[in-house]
């Protein structure tokens, strides 16, 4: 299903333990990776590149299908919606902020590297995005702290 060609022959192994780390979540929680021919050609590289990318993917795979879901995995300026997408979340108190806080980041760090990783992004898009992400969920923490 993966293609292994464009990927250095010394990180083979190294890449098909991770898209087996991968499958086995995915029957895990009995999901099926979308056939999304954009998503499919970058996963090795992508799991190549970045040890972050695939452990988080197999240990949360729904965060990545739901990237995929929302589009947000293929198109640019999401840093704009940052703020609108962490007051979606709710919670009641400060841990409930602090593990919301983790799981935005994640994602949104998933979704960066990922576009930077498969050649979708320049690199002044990736920047500005890991900047907008830190000054959002610093704001977003404020606001919470100060009411």
């Amino acid at each position: 299903m993966f293609s292994l060609e464009n990927i250095p022959s010394t990180l083979h192994h190294s890449v098909n333990l991770s898209l087996e780390h991968f499958n086995d979540a995915l029957q895990k929680h009995n999901l099926t990776l979308p056939n999304h021919p954009q998503l499919i050609n970058s996963l090795p590289q992508v799991f190549a590149c970045s040890e972050f990318v695939a452990q988080s993917c197999a240990r949360h795979p729904q965060l990545l299908f739901n990237l995929v879901e929302n589009e947000h995995l293929f198109k640019q300026n999401i840093r704009e919606h940052y703020p609108d997408l962490l007051k979606s979340y709710t919670f009641n108190n400060e841990a409930g902020l602090m593990k919301i806080l983790r799981q935005f980041r994640q994602q949104q760090m998933v979704r960066i590297a990922w576009r930077d990783l498969a050649n979708w992004s320049e690199l002044d898009e990736t920047l500005a995005d890991l900047t907008a992400l830190a000054e959002s969920c610093i704001q977003f923490t404020l606001d919470y702290l100060y009411q």
